[in-house]
């Protein structure tokens, strides 16, 4: 399980200064984590905040409008029938 980055920062910087010879290399294999997140753990005590991806839009959206169900279900296009015959376009029966 992956230690939270506040933990993984403050134990490396510990494991550093017990043992100042200790290379990034063998602090990354110990904490299993990458070289950069370790010489960022040793430039900052305090690890950076994530960016937060601004939301993104469907490629679909343009061509999903006929399709799309609606809050009761099923989309005015298509027809809910019984049995084997499963969803079939309205404008067919």
């Amino acid at each position: 399980m992956a230690l939270p980055r506040e933990l993984l920062f403050e134990k490396i910087r510990r494991d550093r200064r017990q043992d100042p010879m200790v290379s990034g290399r063998q602090l990354a294999l110990r904490y299993k984590v990458s070289r950069n997140t370790v010489a960022e753990a040793l430039r900052s005590p305090v690890p950076r905040t994530r960016k937060k991806p601004e939301p993104r839009t469907s490629v679909l959206e343009p061509v999903k409008g006929p399709y799309r169900r609606d809050a009761v279900g099923v989309s005015p296009c298509f027809r809910q029938l019984p049995g084997a015959l499963g969803m079939v376009l309205a404008h067919e029966r």
